[in-house]
């Protein structure tokens, strides 16, 4: 399930006044996990498999790196090997046994796990250069948040805390009233530039060789503007998510 998709935009008025109809902060999290589990699950259990295994693994390097001072930089730059390794193997193994000559079957593509995997790396980095413990709650608050685990926007630690602070006082109506202007404009961006433009130019790019040449520029301009408009529209999308909880 994409944040553009009619399921999405249909289930997010519910999913947004469920979460402020929770006033204990813990149960919101709770709940945005839950969503999140489901979000991910959406698409199979597979996905929602690979972002247990590697969520998991990385708490567990975070947390030997939290017991032994003295060995933490070896383990959390472990840990970001077997992040690099992980995302690595998904990404490009079939295409490195190919460059030898072996034919291997792609794996499937878990959802999100650029983005996650990309993140995870970030709060490890972030550990290292910090003398603070990171907790797994502090992580898992963060990564286990629905609106740019698929599509970003790749979000740092400090940024992220500090835009949460405790105690916080809290305006609801204009949060959700900023945040879903924002998600519009970028679902304007998403269905009607980036996904027009890779209607229209779907034909040349099938047949590029039956066009002139004034087609194939158009066609490539177009690509560029549909690249930039999936992008910022899925992040405006992501921020609108966020900002209205």
């Amino acid at each position: 399930m994409s944040l553009s998709s009619i399921e999405f935009v249909l289930l997010l008025p519910t999913l947004i006044g469920v979460y402020w109809l929770l006033f204990d902060r813990r149960i919101q999290q709770i709940y945005l996990a839950l969503v999140t589990a489901l979000f991910i699950g959406f698409a199979g259990r597979f996905h929602l498999w690979v972002l247990a295994g590697v969520l998991g693994a990385t708490m567990l390097v975070i947390r030997a790196a939290n017991r032994s001072a003295s060995r933490q930089q070896q383990i959390i730059r472990a840990g970001i090997i077997g992040l690099v390794v992980v995302l690595l193997s998904f990404k490009y193994l079939s295409w490195g046994f190919s460059l030898v000559g072996l034919q291997v079957i792609p794996p499937r593509q878990p959802i999100g796990i650029s983005y996650y995997t990309f993140i995870l790396i970030g709060f490890l980095v972030d550990r290292s250069r910090s003398h603070r413990p990171l907790t797994a709650r502090r992580v898992l608050s963060l990564l286990l948040f629905f609106p740019f685990l698929t599509s970003g926007p790749i979000v740092r630690l400090r940024s992220w805390s500090a835009q949460n602070p405790r105690g916080r006082k809290r305006r609801v109506m204009r949060n959700v009233t900023i945040g879903a202007h924002s998600f519009m404009i970028g679902l304007m961006k998403k269905v009607m530039i980036a996904d027009a433009i890779a209607v229209s130019t779907a034909p040349v790019w099938a047949n590029p060789g039956q066009y002139g040449r004034t087609a194939l520029a158009v066609a490539i301009v177009g690509f560029y503007v549909q690249l930039y408009a999936d992008f910022s529209g899925y992040t405006d999308m992501a921020r609108g998510v966020a900002r209205m909880l």
